[in-house]
């Protein structure tokens, strides 16, 4: 099992910048095994994250074919 890493370690957006960055910020994901924390007015709201990492942790909440 993958272990998740700690939100602190992971980079920041800003929720604002996300929308201009998406297609750069999928392909880190992607490519780098990274996920970020999305923030609104500096403060996190919202983890993404390959989804494979949800999958190591989580097996049993993943249907049969995904």
């Amino acid at each position: 099992m993958k272990r998740l890493p700690p939100l602190s370690e992971m980079e920041r957006i800003e929720q604002t910048l996300l929308v201009e960055k998406l297609d750069e910020i999928l392909e880190r994901i992607g490519n780098e095994d990274i996920g970020f924390v999305i923030t609104e007015n500096g403060l996190p709201d919202m983890v993404l994250m390959p989804f494979r990492w949800f999958a190591e942790n989580f097996p049993d909440e993943v249907p049969d074919g995904l």
